[in-house]
């Protein structure tokens, strides 16, 4: 079982937008999950289809001409100040859209658009400053809407124990008794709810389902390493840039 000093939260920062997960393609009805992004991609909150709005406050440090530009798949559109800027919308694979618009200093209004259909995801925005340098808009510049900033999470709560049981039992059969585990870090599927738990002794990802029955772990050699040990299996193609990872049940 996990123990409870493996769960920790953290302050999140002041900047970002706010984003509004639906659970189609088109933005409609009412949003599934509302919350604030510091990093604006086209991760997984939410199964495909999906579509996701944000929306705040973008700082502008210097008057002058600006072009943006958005790297997506599916598409993606930019709003500043109500105006439509970037237009790249439509269902396509990676495509990168610019748009140009003057802006004074200051304060002004920003709106992102992003929807994936299916199949591989991407999603980039891109600023070219007035002297000509061009980079990825930086989150410390983004700001969430005042009043429109959903609650700050709260302390984790105090985690009892349970009993030693079936996860136990698990774990022995896998890695055999006497097996060194370090658990280093621990992540949660918004989507299918699985807990992820690194080990740092045995070099593994052990993978359990939402009621602590361990699933299986899994190893990632270097490309080209040789995976003939143990009891093992491909699940990822030798093409990932992380190379193969194996599968033990």
């Amino acid at each position: 079982m996990i123990p409870p000093s493996y769960f920790y939260t953290f302050d999140v920062p002041e900047f970002g937008l706010v984003g509004y997960y639906y659970p189609n393609i088109n933005w409609e009805g009412a949003p599934a999950v509302v919350q604030r992004d510091v990093f604006l991609t086209a991760g997984e909150v939410l199964p495909t289809p999906y579509s996701i709005i944000w929306q705040g406050k973008i700082l502008v440090e210097q008057p002058g001409l600006y072009k943006f530009g958005l790297n997506s798949d599916d598409g993606s559109m930019l709003y500043l100040d109500e105006r439509l800027v970037v237009d790249n919308g439509g269902s396509h694979g990676a495509r990168y859209v610019e748009g140009s618009i003057n802006l004074s200093g200051g304060y002004h209004d920003i709106e992102l658009r992003y929807f994936q259909e299916g199949g591989s995801r991407e999603l980039e925005l891109w600023w070219t400053l007035p002297e000509g340098k061009r980079e990825l808009i930086p989150p410390t510049i983004l700001f969430p809407w005042e009043g429109e900033v959903p609650a700050r999470q709260a302390e984790a709560a105090q985690i009892a124990t349970p009993p030693a049981g079936a996860v136990a039992d698990s774990l022995w059969r896998v890695w055999g008794e006497g097996a060194e585990m370090q658990p280093r870090g621990v992540a949660v599927s918004p989507v299918t709810g699985w807990v992820y738990v690194s080990d740092a002794a045995s070099r593994r990802v052990q993978v359990f389902d939402r009621a602590g029955e361990l699933l299986f772990a899994a190893r990632c050699w270097p490309r080209g390493a040789n995976m003939a040990r143990g009891r093992a299996s491909s699940i990822s193609p030798p093409t990932w840039p992380w190379g193969q990872t194996a599968r033990y049940t």
